[in-house]
């Protein structure tokens, strides 16, 4: 790498990290500036290295919705929704840009009929917390239609394990970041809908961030940008 893209990888580095402890910490201020200057500086990252070739140029838009939805989610409560349309579209990028080459047809089956389990088990605990909860009546629908989305994120960045034109170096990565961006928004769900639970705040955004991470890397690896 040039001795430019090295300080924006120290730069990324460190705002995550200041990110970490300001969630930690409590320090709003520093937390919204943080958060906006990680993605931010991550897609300079990533057009620098070839971002906005017709390639990889689903993966650019999966990061700029991403950073769209974390501004919209530093709003009020009432830009909630907008800030999950945003990240529905990032996920959509994401799946395109995986599946740019047709997974296999058995690992992708018996994905989908995995995909039922987590599906099903955010249905149920959805409807309970509705039923005690009923401002979040209209929150139903959109959160199971997300988490369908999401799964597919997470089974399309998995199939790169079983497809040949992947190597293991670029698959491992990519699987990894679709596992941690759906810890991460499954962490945000249960802290927001259900019960808040100790540290959330700075598990979602090591998560969210080590996600983006991976699944960049995996790209990055995978079509030779970087040497």
């Amino acid at each position: 790498m040039s001795a430019g893209l090295w300080v924006l990888t120290i730069l990324i580095g460190t705002f995550a990290v200041l990110n970490w402890i300001a969630a930690a910490a409590d320090l709003r201020k520093v937390f919204a500036f943080t958060k906006i200057a990680v993605i931010a500086l991550l897609i300079i990252w990533f057009g620098l290295l070839g971002g906005i070739e017709k390639r990889t140029i689903w993966f650019m838009l999966a990061l700029l919705f991403s950073l769209a939805g974390d501004v919209l989610l530093l709003l009020s409560s009432h830009w909630f929704l907008y800030g999950l349309a945003a990240f529905l579209l990032a996920l959509m990028a994401y799946i395109i840009g995986y599946n740019q080459t047709i997974p296999p047809l058995l690992p992708s089956v018996f994905g989908i009929l995995l995909m039922a389990i987590p599906v099903f088990i955010i249905y149920r605990i959805l409807r309970r917390e509705v039923q005690s909860k009923p401002h979040l009546r209209k929150m139903a629908i959109p959160i199971i239609g997300y988490t369908i989305i999401l799964w597919l994120m997470v089974l399309s960045t998995s199939m790169s394990l079983f497809k040949s034109e992947w190597q293991l170096q670029a698959a491992l990565p990519a699987a990894l970041g679709g596992v941690l961006f759906f810890c991460s928004d499954a962490m945000l769900a249960y802290d927001r809908f259900v019960k808040p639970f100790k540290r959330a705040h700075i598990l979602v955004m090591m998560t969210y961030h080590l996600a983006h991470f991976a699944l960049i890397w995996g790209v990055v690896q995978h079509f030779g940008l970087i040497s």
